[in-house]
């Protein structure tokens, strides 16, 4: 298991409890789904694609309007 995607995902995680009352409804299942992509990842030992999930949701956190 890579550490950084444990981090990445505590992160992530962070940032998404702020900002996920704030978000439009296609934004926040969007999101979420990413957020729900990693943490599969992460359990399934898959660091490239829990990676990806994790940016593809920092991306969309970073991008919304808050």
């Amino acid at each position: 298991m890579s550490e950084g995607l444990v981090l990445k995902v505590a992160q992530l995680e962070q940032i998404w409890a702020d900002a996920e009352s704030k978000l439009d409804q296609r934004r926040r299942e969007e999101i979420a789904e990413y957020i729900a992509r990693a943490k599969q990842a992460l359990k399934d030992g898959n660091a490239p694609a829990g990676y990806a999930a994790a940016d593809r949701a920092l991306t969309g956190l970073k991008t919304a309007r808050i």
